[in-house]
């Protein structure tokens, strides 16, 4: 259980750092669309962050989704000997599956806050 918990949070970091790229890659879409536009506001750059970090964590649960009914598909990607310096417990497919979650969950977050605001 330790170890579950561990990787668990090993994961939770993992996602925090993945995080920023959505963060950064919406955010830039979203002031691109707001100046071609010719309307600039923060909903909208944070509705495109949202979005994009939506889109993006919705991809990384399919990949899980396939990998959890195919493994072969993924088994080119295992190296077991130095995944495990990582992680004790959980698998490729499980990491990205823990991963992807916690990103959901912040975007669950963010459109909370932003419905909260707006």
């Amino acid at each position: 259980m330790k170890e579950i918990l561990k990787d668990l949070l090993h994961c939770f970091i993992l996602s925090l750092k993945i995080f920023l790229i959505p963060i950064i890659l919406g955010a830039v879409i979203g002031v691109i669309g707001g100046l071609v536009h010719g309307d600039l506001h923060l909903q909208g750059v944070l509705n495109s962050v949202n979005r994009t970090a939506i889109r993006i964590s919705c991809f990384g649960l399919a990949i899980s989704g396939i990998g959890f009914v195919k493994r072969e598909m993924l088994e080119p990607l295992n190296y077991e000997e130095k995944w495990m310096e990582y992680f004790n417990k959980f698998n490729l497919v499980g990491v990205i599956f823990f991963v992807s979650l916690f990103m959901l969950a912040y975007s669950t977050i963010i459109d909370l806050v932003l419905f909260q605001i707006y």
